[in-house]
């Protein structure tokens, strides 16, 4: 028989739990496991990420996620999709152009964040960063599409990932795609890591930058 899961060390994100007509508090059947919608069982990934247990994992569920204007990764974890194209985040509006504003996704100062399995998809947006990254970790399996802010002028920018955390340790970005990118794929400033398997596909002839 199935037994009721309490464990925070493990919090599942799906954007249908909101509409399958489930109450705060109800114990359902996740596909074999008892979950908790509220507090193991979440809708958006800020609200997974603000659940769990330091060191443990925000599984993402299959789906299109557009919840959050800016999603703070603010303790270690590890967030993980079904796969490229199979959950996708959209961002809820534009970004800022300045200071921690500019990050769609803003992992903090200290924090190591292991994230894979997923699409960053910001059509539609002015994303000036999609990853604003002062922390430590991992990125694999990610692709980054349509990550501009004003990429013809006056701006000129979009970038998937920008690493900076003072030396403090390594940020690796492997296995992972990055198309139509505004200005750069990943810059790494005061951050060491390994970048590689990764494909860059650049916009072709325009008044823009690839680098």
């Amino acid at each position: 028989s199935n037994t009721q899961n309490t464990d925070l060390d493990l919090v599942v994100v799906d954007d249908s739990f909101a509409t399958a007509g489930l109450q705060f508090g109800q114990w359902f059947d996740d596909a074999g496991t008892w979950r908790h919608y509220g507090y193991n069982a979440l809708d958006t990934i800020q609200d997974g990420i603000d659940s769990v247990n330091v060191n443990g994992t925000v599984d993402v569920y299959a789906g299109t996620y557009d919840d959050d204007l800016q999603i703070v990764i603010d303790k270690d974890m590890e967030i993980t999709g079904a796969g490229k194209g199979i959950t996708v985040l959209n961002p809820a509006g534009d970004t800022g152009s300045s200071g921690d504003a500019r990050g769609w996704l803003l992992v903090d100062s200290g924090v190591n964040l292991d994230l894979s399995g997923m699409t960053l998809d910001g059509d539609g947006t002015l994303i000036y960063q999609g990853i604003r990254h002062k922390g430590t970790g991992t990125i694999d399996d990610v692709a980054f599409e349509n990550i501009l802010y004003n990429e013809s002028g006056p701006d000129y920018q979009g970038t998937a990932v920008a690493a900076f955390n003072g030396g403090t340790g390594d940020l690796d970005v492997t296995d992972s795609t990055f198309d139509n990118i505004g200005r750069i794929g990943v810059v790494y400033s005061g951050t060491s890591g390994e970048f590689s398997g990764n494909t860059y596909t650049g916009k072709g002839a325009g008044d823009w930058l690839d680098y």
